[in-house]
C-alpha cells in the first residue's frame, strides 16, 4: 500500500475549496461576497469557483455583472466531508 503524500499547497486549496462550500451553503453566493467572507482576493475566489464550476460541483447564473452560484452539486458536500476526514 503506497502512502498519500499532499503537498502543503495542494491541502491549503482543498481547505480554501471546503470553506467555500460551507458559505455557499449558508446562502453566500456570489463572488465578491464570498472574498469579502472567506478574506480572500477575489482573484483566488474567482480561481476557486472556476475550478469547482469545471468539475461540475456547483452552477451559476449571472447577476448584477458577476455570476451567482444557485445550486451545489448533488454530491459535493458528501465528497467533500469525507476528503476533510480523510485528511485529518
Amino acid at each position: 500500500m503506497t502512502d498519500l503524500v499532499l503537498k502543503e499547497e495542494t491541502y491549503d486549496r482543498f481547505v480554501v475549496l471546503y470553506d467555500l462550500v460551507g458559505l455557499v451553503g449558508e446562502g453566500i453566493a456570489t463572488e465578491s461576497a464570498l472574498a469579502s467572507s472567506a478574506r480572500l482576493s477575489q482573484d483566488v475566489v474567482r480561481q476557486m469557483l472556476a475550478f469547482m464550476l469545471g468539475q461540475g460541483y456547483i452552477r451559476t447564473t449571472p447577476s448584477n455583472g458577476e455570476f451567482r452560484i444557485t445550486a451545489l452539486g448533488s454530491d459535493l458536500l458528501r465528497e467533500f466531508l469525507g476528503m476533510r476526514r480523510f485528511l485529518s
